[in-house]
């Protein structure tokens, strides 16, 4: 069976989440800020048990979700697949703003690596503070949900809606 033909401009109802531009600049919101800070509370994470450090291990573990849920349900979204979809089934205008999305996101990937980069060194040399695997590994996981996320999340952004 052959899939049924899409005509450009038209996405498959059924295939992606059809939420309003608000739910889907909430979902961006939700998702990049729950993201962000479960990675800089994970700092303050330490060995010692207590109540506290309960409190903030359910904090973070209820941030992590939350923002890799968002990220998902975003993803999913029909602004996801405007950002995803084959030249073929999008018309110019929707290619000509999938592309500045794209190109944004990777401005915006590229910004948050060099910062990145310029903290991590300005640690060593100043503290002799060294990234360890597991640091990397959660900024990484924070840059992957990002790069899925950004483009979707900017052409919500950039939606005007429906003005009538």
């Amino acid at each position: 069976m052959s899939a049924p033909a899409t005509t450009p401009g038209k996405t498959p109802s059924k295939a992606y989440l059809n939420f309003s531009r608000n739910t889907a600049h909430a979902l961006s919101v939700g998702a990049l800020g729950s993201l962000s800070l479960w990675f800089a509370l994970k700092f303050l994470l330490t060995e010692e048990p207590g109540p506290q450090q309960a409190g903030l291990q359910l904090a973070v573990g209820v941030l992590a979700l939350a923002g890799m849920v968002a990220s998902v349900l975003l993803f999913l979204s029909t602004y996801s697949f405007r950002a995803n979809a084959p030249d073929a089934q999008i018309d110019e205008r929707e290619v000509t703003e999938r592309n500045r999305a794209y190109f944004r996101a990777y401005q915006t990937l590229v910004f948050v690596l060099l910062l990145s980069y310029i903290v991590a060194e300005f640690g060593e040399k100043a503290f002799g503070w060294v990234p360890t695997r597991g640091v990397i590994a959660n900024f990484l996981t924070l840059l992957i949900f990002a790069a899925l996320t950004l483009p979707a999340a900017i052409l919500a952004w950039w939606d005007a809606g429906d003005e009538g």
